[in-house]
């Protein structure tokens, strides 16, 4: 039997997407730094998961999405205003990029054939056995 917030059984839903879209909204319109928890936590949710949760709904996923890029954004402009590269690094590792360098060692993808190893003037101790 449907709640009447939501398919199916269970405790209704604390907002409707438009109540959520407003504590956002409302969130980012107060003074001061803003962070993921706090936007979290002025949506009403007591932790990230929860909120995260929500936004697999088809109803709340632009929502959330559209609030997680908000503060991206915010973090973005601030690691370039305070000119910290170490800030960039972290926040770009964080967002899935990496620094590694991957070298292809091979024949352009292929496997390196035709390669024999002269074990002659090897001592006998790195000869394999």
């Amino acid at each position: 039997m449907a709640n009447g917030n939501g398919p199916g059984p269970g405790r209704p839903r604390k907002n409707t997407p438009a109540q959520l879209q407003q504590l956002i909204d409302t969130y980012w319109a107060l003074p001061g730094r803003k962070t993921l928890a706090g936007m979290v936590l002025a949506a009403g949710y007591s932790d990230r998961q929860s909120f995260y949760d929500l936004g697999k709904l088809p109803e709340f996923s632009c929502i959330i999405k559209n609030a997680h890029q908000r503060i991206v954004h915010y973090y973005e402009d601030l690691g370039q205003e305070k000119n910290n590269p170490a800030f960039s690094i972290f926040l770009l590792k964080n967002l899935g990029y990496t620094d590694q360098q991957q070298l292809d060692i091979t024949t352009k993808g292929n496997a390196v054939s035709g390669f024999a190893v002269e074990y002659a003037n090897l001592p006998d101790a790195a000869k394999p056995k």
